[in-house]
């Protein structure tokens, strides 16, 4: 195209993304629905990059983090086989006799603002946990402050829901408390 400077050719492209703009993007969704394979090697790749793959960044990631309270967690069950020894996604972390636990861990939320103005001092927090797309029997949840374990809940799977939300003064969950 003949730009004389970086600016120009950046101008250009920026000026035709504008007037072509819904033909570019139907373009690129027919494209990945046609490579969803390489698009997805693509946000990998665009991931890594971002969060970096050194051994470092993985012991700072939460994956590494919810393999450590696993690795905690089959202490508390002899015999039980740890599921994602060898690989990840699987569809629940520990299986003892054939009942499904799933490990979850939470560090606790404290809220920062109410009505839109900052929470002036000291206040009770909260863990929150998840169930995700598996289905366990049984949900073994560490309540973390800071990375000490303060609590631990081994809730049944028809009080589990979707999740639970665990209040550190709150008495509704405790019958499920975790004394190993």
């Amino acid at each position: 195209m003949g730009w004389k400077t970086r600016e120009q050719m950046l101008a250009y492209n920026k000026k035709y993304y504008e007037e072509n703009k819904e033909l570019l993007i139907k373009k690129s969704r027919e494209w990945a629905k046609k490579n969803s394979e390489k698009r997805r090697e693509i946000s990998r790749r665009y991931a890594r990059k971002k969060n970096g793959t050194t051994e470092e960044s993985y012991l700072k990631s939460d994956t590494y983090k919810g393999w450590v309270m696993e690795k905690k967690a089959i202490k508390y069950f002899p015999g039980a086989k740890h599921m994602n020894e060898y690989g990840m996604n699987k569809p629940y972390d520990i299986d003892w006799n054939g009942v499904k636990i799933d490990v979850k861990s939470a560090v606790v939320n404290k809220r920062k603002n109410k009505r839109g103005k900052p929470v002036k001092g000291e206040q009770a927090g909260y863990w929150s946990f998840t169930k995700g797309k598996n289905d366990a029997d049984y949900y073994l949840c560490f309540c973390l402050v800071g990375q000490k374990i303060t609590k631990k809940y081994f809730i049944p799977r028809e009080h589990f829901g979707k999740g639970v939300c665990v209040g550190q003064i709150s008495k509704k969950y405790d019958k499920y408390l975790f004394n190993n």
